[in-house]
């Protein structure tokens, strides 16, 4: 058996209250959205209820998220980097995400009551335009 009971049974309780599809969408924008956004859980509530139609509250996307999201995430498929797969998903990252946690002024560990966020557009010599979220402290 290639999963665990545990994990089967955890997801069984959630299936109770989500659909299959929506289970799935909710763990995918978690991935999808920057963890220095302070209204994740609102954006990914409101998200699924727009997209399936259905009466889940906030409090019920967040405790599916702290159950599922990281303590029993599995292995992503495998991509070359030549791969078309691999391009379309590298154009889709989040390039400007900092790879590490903290300020890059004073070093501070940034989390999402303390994080200032602006948007940024790049304008790349190929012609294309990458967006994303510069973060830092805004107890400076």
């Amino acid at each position: 058996m290639r999963t665990r009971a545990e994990i089967i049974e955890r997801v069984s309780y959630w299936l109770q209250t989500f659909t299959l599809a929506e289970l799935t969408f909710v763990l995918n924008e978690d991935l999808r959205l920057s963890p220095f956004d302070k209204f994740r859980i609102k954006k990914i509530g409101s998200s699924l209820r727009h997209t399936f139609f259905s009466n889940q509250s906030d409090s019920d996307v967040k405790m599916l998220i702290n159950d599922l999201s990281s303590a029993f995430r599995q292995a992503r498929p495998v991509h070359k980097p030549t791969s078309l797969s691999s391009t379309i998903i590298r154009q889709q990252e989040r390039f400007l995400i900092p790879f590490r946690s903290t300020c890059p002024t004073c070093n501070c560990n940034l989390n999402q009551s303390n994080a200032v966020q602006k948007q940024l557009r790049i304008y790349c010599g190929n012609g294309s335009v990458v967006t994303g979220k510069l973060c830092w402290n805004k107890i400076q």
